[in-house]
């Protein structure tokens, strides 16, 4: 079955994500009702992705680029307003 670059780059993302592939297929067959890739389409994706930056030769990686940006935004934030409530804590 051949997929959409879509849909490849949600894969990639979900399993990067995620880390589990387990989690991605369910994931991929709840968003688009229809049977999820193989394990070893996503495997390949995801090394083709690792080791070239792009999905069979497409340069369609810029909603996993910019998802892993808000992740590190996120998990900064959120570190951020730990500290600030321990050294609240701290205070009183």
């Amino acid at each position: 079955m051949a997929f959409a670059i879509a849909q490849k780059t949600n894969c990639v993302t979900w399993s990067i994500y995620t880390g589990y592939i387990t989690q991605t297929k369910r994931k991929f067959r709840r968003t688009y009702c229809t049977q999820a890739p193989a394990l070893n389409s996503i495997l390949r994706w995801i090394e083709n992705f690792q080791t070239t930056g792009e999905l069979n030769g497409d340069k369609a990686m810029v909603d996993l680029q910019l998802h892993q940006k808000d992740s590190k935004r996120y998990l900064r934030t959120s570190t951020d307003t730990q500290e600030g409530l321990l050294g609240e804590q701290s205070v009183i």
